[in-house]
């Protein structure tokens, strides 16, 4: 049962995070609208990750033809550098390597919108179920003007 660090410092900050928002949850329909969000968000990155799988070669081909376009384009920077003269900008293996890094991080911002909108869900749930009676955090207690007042007489 070996995981790497990254496993394992997800699965504490899944643990964290859940006990964070055990503290502003006291009832069952709480605890069910957060299961329906967390439920949503699985679905949604089940999904991505099987559509990631099942369309990479025609994404990889929109990416290839996207950068050919945009290599190919007209160029009005002058004059040309030295360099610029040597370089093959259709090279293959740099179109090739380029298309599957933008799919791949294509992906992974999709998969980290989902995790943000997750977050953002939870944390509305959560302001949401604040109580109004709550006591104040201590830094905005000691900022109330009438302490001040009291404080020079």
């Amino acid at each position: 049962m070996t995981q790497n660090i990254a496993q394992q410092l997800e699965q504490s900050y899944a643990r964290a995070s859940l006990r964070d928002t055990a503290k502003h949850l006291r009832n069952p329909q709480d605890w069910q609208q957060v299961r329906d969000i967390q439920v949503r968000s699985n679905q949604a990155r089940q999904t991505e990750r099987e559509n990631y799988q099942q369309d990479y070669p025609a994404r990889l081909a929109d990416a290839r033809e996207a950068i050919l376009n945009e290599r190919a384009a007209w160029h009005y920077t002058h004059p040309a550098p030295q360099s610029a003269a040597r370089q093959d900008r259709f090279n293959k293996d740099q179109i090739e390597r380029q298309a599957h890094l933008r799919v791949h991080n294509a992906h992974h911002r999709t998969m980290a919108k989902i995790d943000a909108h997750e977050s953002r869900d939870l944390k509305q749930l959560m302001q949401q179920n604040q109580s109004p009676t709550s006591v104040p955090h201590f830094s905005q207690a000691s900022d109330n003007p009438h302490h001040q007042v009291r404080r020079e007489r």
